[in-house]
């Protein structure tokens, strides 16, 4: 269920040292403040409760090379936490909203697919002789038709591919 190198430690050390740094950042930015916040207490837990979120969720973004890059990437993420948060709160948006439009694109490509085989059965068939079109045309014309839409998906995923 979870990924064994959690309880090795070797993810669980590098996440505490973020969690720290974090919390350590926060508390920076909670000194910083101007005006200081009324209630220091409550407001100093608060700080480093969201600088050591948002230094977490930065180890989850960022990949840095050296421990002293990682310790300053996790302070600095601590310091901008909520504007840190926000942004990877936006960005996870947008993410679900692509993999959305991706899968409503998809199942738009399936009903065309399914739509133009169904035209082209319909075709196959015998002519009932009620139909002012030659069944080839008939067929011809319901394939255009199924065009339109087809092309309109053709551009949204040019567009979200971009």
């Amino acid at each position: 269920m979870y990924p064994s190198k959690f309880f090795t430690g070797e993810l669980l050390i590098p996440l505490a040292v973020a969690l720290v740094c974090g919390a350590i950042g926060g508390l920076a930015r909670a000194f910083g403040a101007v005006p200081p916040p009324t209630s220091r207490r409550a407001s100093l837990a608060k700080s480093m409760a969201v600088g050591a979120v948002a230094a977490v969720a930065g180890f989850y973004v960022l990949e840095p090379e050296t421990a002293l890059r990682f310790v300053a990437a996790a302070l600095i993420s601590g310091y901008s936490g909520p504007a840190l948060l926000d942004a990877l709160d936006a960005r996870f948006r947008v993410l679900a909203a692509e993999a959305r439009a991706a899968a409503a694109v998809s199942a738009g490509r399936a009903a065309l697919d399914k739509a133009d085989s169904t035209v082209r059965r319909i075709g196959a068939l015998p002519s009932s002789g009620s139909v002012t079109l030659a069944p080839g045309d008939t067929v011809a014309v319901a394939l255009a038709e199924l065009d339109v839409p087809r092309a309109r998906l053709t551009a949204l995923e040019l567009e979200s591919a971009r």
